[in-house]
């Protein structure tokens, strides 16, 4: 197989661009925003202890809650209360800021005044994205709750229970089970401009077990986590310096900071290596993505890492990703290790060069690929599954890989592209399945893969089952959403895991719910103006 500019792909376009920012914003420092960093920081030996760890957390009182249902809406327009079928005012601009999968809250941008005073209610998208027109707002709308208006939201967990929000003034932690709204009073909530990137002070894991949020503290960088099921907390004090980022992993084994320690500068001041943001509702914005980069300013960061188990942060120069229990760390020659509880062992050598394609701690499996210990890297580069214990070279090479690939997804089955060419790297049975050149791998679920070959939409089972098409219109550009085991390949929906055309929609997919459901506009964007509400929950059409 022939390698050229191959891209690990088992989930969605749109997935995989959220996935990278998120990385970039986090390791790449002072590096530009847009490029993906090499490499973590390098600075110890293999085998060297860490340093001494920073004063154990401080045990909290449960935070006092406040009114057990959401409160009115707070001096802005339409109280509605919503079943979650038609969101938003009718006929005026609207832009998606985010949907949980379970489709139990929306949060989205309207336009619901003539604020440039020219006699209509309309936004404009400009050639760079960049939006003209009547001002937007943010809106939240919870099943059975009030529309709210609201500054900004802040974060929120991949449950679809809860949110964390900005609203005059206050960050506001939201439960949509219960409807209870918690203040979060000492919650830092200065912004950086990283406009793909989570917010830098609060971070729920992916079960919506953990809420982990910075606390501002002059001199010191100091952070809380919040047990969500009770809303006890515990204070983490990391030491002195300036606390830039907070990311709990994605199973919430680990707490990760970015801390500013030393004044590279010479200023006299530590400075995030990107820019304060002051302006508010910067989420609002186009269909057309933005991603502006800063090389070179602020202070450099540090990583300082804690189990949640026990919240004991160290400094980690090494460190490359959680990995379940672990942690992947780098050395300073590039070979790649694996640490628990203390011990270290080796995944890759140095020579390697080694990018984490895919990270699995569920099955304790790396794919990685090797762009040798030159620079820059090879551009064959060879791909080898690695484990404790295992190094297994796949036959195949691919384009340059980027950046690491931290553990979110655990699928079965990891898509990769050498070339023209397509496999399926089946983490089960540590082997490879090719399939037809140019095939795409839209979604997996279990042994199956849904793949567009062509306009053609079909399941392709590792099993042993016969490949069974769906639908043979699909659009050959058309966008790509996965949710669950649902996926949206335009413009039909596919229930992957019992390979069945679950419908098809008409008009522009906003979100897809992990029951298949898709989010639309009344009226889609067009090339030069956002769209119009009301937003709408449906079920797909039948094919």
């Amino acid at each position: 197989m022939r390698a050229r500019g191959g891209k690990l792909r088992h989930f969605s376009r749109s997935s995989m661009v959220t996935g990278t920012m998120r990385r970039i914003a986090v390791l790449a420092g002072i590096t530009s925003a847009v490029f993906p960093a090499c490499a973590s920081e390098r600075a110890a030996v293999v085998g060297e202890p860490r340093t001494a760890s920073a004063p154990a957390p401080h045990a909290l009182r449960t935070a006092e809650k406040s009114d057990a249902s959401f409160p009115p809406l707070r001096g802005k327009s339409n109280r509605v209360a919503f079943p979650l079928t038609s969101l938003g005012a009718m006929n005026t601009p609207v832009a998606l800021e985010a949907a949980a999968s379970n489709a139990a809250w929306v949060v989205y941008c309207q336009a619901r005044g003539d604020t440039d005073g020219d006699g209509t209610i309309a936004v404009r998208v400009g050639p760079q994205g960049e939006l003209a027109g009547d001002e937007l707002s943010s809106f939240l709308a919870v099943a059975g709750a009030e529309e709210r208006a609201i500054d900004e939201l802040l974060a929120y967990d991949e449950s679809g229970r809860w949110l964390a929000i900005d609203i005059e003034g206050r960050v506001e932690l939201v439960d949509t089970v219960t409807g209870s709204v918690v203040e979060l009073r000492d919650a830092d909530r200065a912004r950086d401009a990283s406009w793909f990137a989570p917010h830098r002070a609060l971070s729920f894991d992916a079960q919506g077990r953990q809420l982990l949020y910075a606390v501002p503290r002059q001199g010191h960088a100091v952070a809380r986590l919040r047990k969500l099921n009770d809303g006890s907390e515990r204070e983490i004090v990391l030491g002195a310096g300036a606390l830039w980022r907070t990311e709990l992993s994605h199973d919430g084994a680990w707490a990760l900071f970015r801390v500013l320690v030393d004044d590279a500068t010479g200023n006299g001041r530590l400075d995030w290596p990107v820019p304060r943001r002051t302006r508010n509702r910067w989420r609002c914005r186009g269909p057309v993505p933005r991603y502006p980069a800063w090389i070179g300013i602020g202070d450099r960061p540090s990583w300082v890492v804690a189990g949640t188990s026990k919240l004991k942060p160290a400094p980690e120069p090494e460190f490359v990703m959680p990995f379940g229990t672990g942690l992947i760390l780098r050395d300073t020659k590039g070979a790649l290790l694996l640490e628990r509880r203390g011990r270290r062992a080796a995944l890759v050598p140095a020579d390697c060069g080694a990018q984490v394609l895919h990270a699995d701690p569920t099955r304790d499996l790396v794919l990685v690929a090797c762009g040798g210990d030159e620079t820059p890297p090879a551009f064959q580069q060879p791909v080898v599954l690695v484990g404790p214990g295992l190094y297994r070279p796949l036959g195949f090479d691919i384009g340059p890989a980027g950046g690491d690939t931290w553990p979110a997804l655990t699928p079965r089955l990891v898509a990769l592209y050498p070339g023209r060419d397509t496999v399926l790297v089946d983490l089960e049975r540590r082997s490879v399945e090719p399939l037809r050149p140019n095939d795409v791998v839209i979604a997996t679920a279990g042994p199956k893969a849904l793949i567009r070959r062509g306009s053609t939409l079909l399941v392709h089972d590792v099993d042993g089952a016969p490949e069974s098409t769906l639908a043979t219109n699909a659009e050959v550009a058309g966008e790509h959403r996965v949710t669950g085991t649902f996926a949206y390949a335009a413009p039909y929906v596919v229930d992957v895991a019992v390979a069945r055309l679950a419908g098809k929609v008409h008009g522009a997919l906003l979100a897809l719910g992990a029951d298949g459901r898709a989010l639309v506009a009344a009226r889609d964007a067009t090339e030069g103006e956002l769209a119009r509400g009301p937003l709408t929950w449906a079920a797909p059409a039948p094919p």
